[in-house]
């Protein structure tokens, strides 16, 4: 029988919840906050315009894809389970209110 630590986690992490995955999602971020800036550059708009896309890109990312150790989960894996959630069908075995029959 080994005792294993709860601190000890499966995966590498940089800091708590943020890993290699999170990284290459903030990555694609940034990527894209750079093709936002150079599609700006185009129409020669301000220089702090140009520059606003990449870090504000890359925070949403960051903020969506950060795992949140008290729960376990990210706000994009929230969303799925909602949306998962969302779409199995219900049954409500209880009618409330009036015209409901006395057994």
């Amino acid at each position: 029988m080994y005792l294993i630590p709860r601190n000890v986690g499966g995966r590498f992490e940089f800091f708590e919840g943020f890993g290699i995955k999170e990284l290459i999602f903030c990555a694609l971020g940034a990527l894209i906050g750079l093709g936002l800036t150079f599609l700006l550059d185009l129409f020669s708009v301000s220089r702090f315009v140009k520059i606003l896309p990449v870090p504000g890109i890359t925070a949403v990312v960051f903020f969506i894809v950060k795992v949140d150790p008290r729960l376990g989960t990210s706000m994009i894996s929230s969303f799925i389970n909602q949306k998962k959630f969302i779409s199995k069908p219900r049954r409500y075995f209880y009618i409330f209110g009036e015209g409901r029959k006395q057994r």
